[in-house]
């Protein structure tokens, strides 16, 4: 293995060289071009051809100034073919901007870098002395200024475009209007703050003078353009010098955080373009400083868009935007308004510890923030009914049952105002019959998803939610004994999904559960081919202890014990099966019940360290929840004693706490990058 780094004093990390009697490192130091390449490069790529000594000389003194770098020397070439600079005058300049930074002299790799950073500034010179009579400099100028706040890589001209086009029906529904307190839409700030990065032209316009932009950039060799695809990238140097070339950073970034919110449509679901956005975003988040003071209520908005669009991707580094998030909704003064920001921005954050499983947080923070919309929204609310919704499926994930059921049924009689086809409505419907299959609850699970099922035949056969439904009804056909239905389900939804990517978590969750329905039916080889096909790519994609990896490779070893012949107390020495081996209490194969001790013991844990903070936080607190009249007191409430609990000391049987992770599919398939709207609404 190869490594590349710019810090030099990383040699201390290198492995010795085994074939040396004195272990030297193996580090390499990997200098700049020698002088006759440099010059080479120089005069061919600035279009020069007469090689005279003193055109020599000054390549020379343009090789040695820029430490021999071949990117530095490519941008510098660049100027002069473009006749902004002769050899000569350009030679000229760097030498000028070299001794203001006092670097001529210098030799630390440090220096090396800033010498090299030197060159991009003199093209940002020219571009400058140009700027008040082209506005096609002006607009390169500000470009370079935004770029530093996106990735490097794969800058779409369709995101501008997106929020060009999107702005205007941003201010058809909202200039004008008094706050509401709900950052869960965007305004005409956002508009303002989005249209400051080029002069507000008409979208064609705009259009136009990007393009011209981004050819000028290019030609100074400050972006490198991919026409097919009308996108452009940076080097990491040139990227990093862009950032820190601006004057006003914080301008700047809430620029393109506006941008790129817009870009998003404004949108908190799934679109064909959310993956392309979510790499931004989260580049963007990265270069934020507390000291970069937006408009609060234009922040909160814009850190809502972003974090949404990154949960439709199964993002795992949504958290930390989630959390700053937070803090800053709890800054805001809302009492007058019905929604509460800062309960918005928890529900956030509540969703974003259930992916980063950390489902006790999840839990601890959805109580927070279905206790204050009921103090708040009515019952029929969708964000009320929403965060029940999640808080249900937290319950459910470490076996709270009762709770999750409870809230679930409430959830569903309070959406039968919505049409019968409606997604929020079925999605529900669906989360209820899962919770009710784990239970045990089959024949009422079953009823359920052929309803909900039923209610999906006008989309088409490979839409999403069509066969993530399907899906389930599946699942619970195998756990009703159902197996050659399943099958027939799971084979045509596993077919309608064959366009995706071998990764993509609700293809892998439906190719594990038909693995499952053929080894039920005795399909034991065709089972066993497949799961190992799962089980190889979840292991390139999932963490090592992922709960759905897990279950893989458990149900992979069962299946070969069976297929080897081994007896039940036998296990493999490769470490296939665990240490404890399988407690399997249940011969039917088709049953989605499995036991893992490490994981069981962490659920439990979980559920026990849970309820022992809410009784150590509720100790000898005899308030009456009623009385409750402040915000601050009912967001800090951990206990909802609405709903059932479950005794920490796990009464419920393990396999009931274990069971729903067989019904895998409807959080990873609708939560995947191919859901419009999904379960994590």
């Amino acid at each position: 293995m190869i490594l590349t780094t710019r810090l030099s004093d990383a040699r201390k990390y290198a492995s010795a060289d085994l074939r040396d009697t004195e272990r030297k490192k193996l580090f390499f130091r990997l200098d700049g071009l020698d002088t006759d390449s440099a010059v080479d490069l120089i005069l061919e790529a600035s279009d020069i051809e007469e090689r005279g000594p003193e055109t020599i000389r000054q390549a020379i003194q343009i090789a040695n100034a820029l430490d021999f770098h071949p990117l530095a020397l490519n941008a510098a070439s660049s100027l002069i073919r473009s006749a902004v600079y002769s050899l000569v005058e350009y030679a000229d300049a760097l030498d000028t901007r070299l001794a203001q930074k006092e670097l001529l002299e210098t030799e630390s790799e440090q220096a090396r870098y800033l010498k090299v950073s030197t060159t991009f500034e003199v093209s940002a010179d020219s571009l400058k002395s140009l700027a008040s009579t082209d506005p096609t400099a002006e607009a390169a100028l500000a470009l370079l200024d935004i770029l530093g706040f996106m990735h490097h890589q794969d800058v779409s001209e369709d995101i501008f475009v997106r929020a060009w086009e999107h702005e205007e029906s941003v201010l058809s529904e909202f200039e004008g209007k008094d706050e509401d307190g709900d950052i869960e839409h965007l305004t005409a700030w956002h508009v303002t703050q989005s249209r400051s990065i080029f002069s507000p032209l008409p979208p064609a316009g705009r259009i136009q003078l990007f393009r011209k932009a981004r050819a000028l950039l290019g030609r100074l060799s400050l972006v490198s353009l991919e026409r097919t695809r009308n996108y452009l990238s940076l080097h990491l140097l040139v990227h990093t010098w862009a950032r820190e070339r601006v004057l006003h950073p914080g301008k700047a970034w809430t620029a393109v955080a506006s941008m790129l919110a817009l870009s998003a449509r404004g949108s908190m679901y799934w679109q064909p373009f959310t993956e392309q956005i979510v790499r931004h975003c989260k580049a963007n988040f990265s270069t934020w400083q507390k000291n970069m003071t937006p408009e609060p209520w234009g922040l909160c908005r814009i850190w809502n868009i972003h974090a949404w669009q990154m949960a439709r991707t199964d993002d795992m580094e949504r958290l930390p935007i989630c959390l700053e998030l937070v803090s800053q909704a709890e800054t805001l003064s809302f009492d007058q308004f019905e929604q509460s920001p800062v309960a918005t921005a928890k529900h956030l954050l509540g969703n974003a510890y259930r992916n980063d499983d950390q489902p006790t947080e999840a839990i601890k923070i959805l109580e927070q923030v279905v206790k204050v919309q009921e103090n708040r929204l009515r019952k029929d609310h969708p964000s009320r009914t929403s965060a029940q919704h999640d808080l249900a499926n937290a319950y459910r994930g470490v076996g709270r049952l009762a709770g999750s059921i409870a809230i679930l049924e409430d959830v569903v009689a309070m959406q039968e105002w919505l049409p019968k086809d409606h997604p929020d409505r079925l999605e529900s419907q669906c989360s209820l019959a899962i919770a009710y299959a784990v239970d045990g609850r089959i024949t009422e699970a079953v009823e359920i998803l052929e309803h909900v099922v039923k209610m999906q035949e006008m989309l088409s056969e490979g839409h999403d939610r069509r066969l993530a439904f399907q899906h389930e009804l599946a699942s619970v056909y195998q756990d009703n004994g159902r197996i050659t239905e399943a099958i027939e389900i799971l084979e045509h939804v596993v077919k309608m999904k064959e366009g995706l990517p071998e990764g993509d978590h609700g293809l892998l969750a439906s190719q594990h559960e038909l693995a499952r329905a053929y080894w039920g039916n005795n399909q034991t080889r065709k089972a066993m081919e497949l799961l190992e096909h799962v089980v190889m790519i979840e292991q390139q994609t999932l963490r090592n202890n992922d709960p759905f990896r897990v279950i893989s490779v458990d149900l992979l070893a069962r299946i070969r014990k069976e297929e080897d012949g081994l007896d039940d107390d036998e296990q493999y020495e490769d470490g296939e099966l665990s240490e404890d081996g399988y407690e399997d209490s249940s011969s039917d194969r088709s049953s989605t019940g499995w036991e893992n001790a490490e994981l069981l013991a962490r659920i439990k844990k979980e559920k026990a360290g849970y309820d022992d903070d809410c009784d150590k936080q509720y100790e000898g607190d005899d308030e009456d929840e009623s009385n409750v009249e402040h915000e601050d007191e009912a967001i800090n409430e951990c206990k909802d004693e609405e709903y059932p609990n479950q005794d920490p000391t796990g009464s419920e049987t393990s396999d009931s706490v274990t069971k729903q992770f067989g019904h895998r599919t409807i959080e990873l398939v609708l939560r995947s990058r191919h859901t419009q709207q999904g379960d994590c609404r």
